[in-house]
């Protein structure tokens, strides 16, 4: 079974096998899920639609992210991938574009894709460097696959706790409830992520206070353009009310 660690040294190889065995657009997504910079960059010299789905409903940047095959990561989203892209209608067929002697896999639903975008993948396979660097170009963090599920769902359900930690710095919602009403911390709670549990009970505290704060903030404001308010009033105002 192919893995990225398994992968010829020369590019030219896996070029041999991919024209042999796949179609173009097959072909440059089992190359970049190789992390064969090479000949990503050929196809996209080719002026190959680099968003364009394989047989199986794959896109390049998905499969790279995946794997965490950076160089060719960062080689499609500068050639202008869809950073947001969405998966359609895989399953484990594509088992072979995968490292699978990863201890992440957790159960069957990790090859349920539907709807997943890079982000998703990378936050359930723990690809850390992956994930930073889709933040890096504006990955959205809301985005849902075909069950509401965000990327924080994702990184909760299979305990990657440094990506969990990486969404909250970047100002994830952690209320989000997917299509079953489950929210992030309900997913960490049934998975037993305890390590989670305290960091999202510890944000969602943090960002309570925080709204609540700014919420206040706008009230005092509104009534001092009515009443004028001394600023120790507004001050006691705001303690008695955070």
């Amino acid at each position: 079974m192919w893995t990225r660690f398994d992968a010829p040294a020369k590019s030219f190889h896996v070029d041999f096998l991919a024209e042999a065995i796949y179609k173009p657009r097959d072909a440059f997504v089992y190359a970049a899920s190789l992390n064969q910079v090479e000949v990503v960059r050929r196809w996209i010299t080719k002026k190959l639609n680099i968003n364009e789905l394989d047989k199986e409903g794959s896109h390049a940047l998905y499969m790279a992210a995946q794997n965490e095959s950076l160089e060719v990561l960062e080689l499609l989203l500068e050639s202008g991938a869809n950073v947001d892209q969405q998966q359609r209608d895989v399953r484990s067929s594509h088992c072979a574009y995968v490292n699978v002697s990863s201890n992440l896999l957790r159960d069957d639903s990790l090859f349920d894709r539907q709807g997943k975008t890079a982000l998703h993948s990378a936050c359930t396979w723990g690809r850390f460097e992956a994930a930073r660097l889709l933040l890096a170009h504006q990955a959205s963090l809301s985005l849902r696959d075909d069950d509401g599920q965000t990327p924080l769902h994702c990184a909760c359900r299979n305990g990657h706790v440094g990506l969990v930690q990486l969404l909250l710095n970047s100002r994830v919602d952690p209320f989000v409830a997917d299509d079953f009403g489950a929210t992030p911390i309900d997913v960490a709670r049934d998975w037993q992520r305890l390590d989670i549990l305290d960091m999202l009970a510890a944000y969602r505290a943090t960002e309570f206070l925080e709204a609540n704060q700014q919420r206040v903030k706008l009230l005092t404001e509104g009534l001092s353009n009515q009443v004028e308010l001394p600023q120790g009033v507004r001050d006691i105002i705001i303690d008695f009310l955070c």
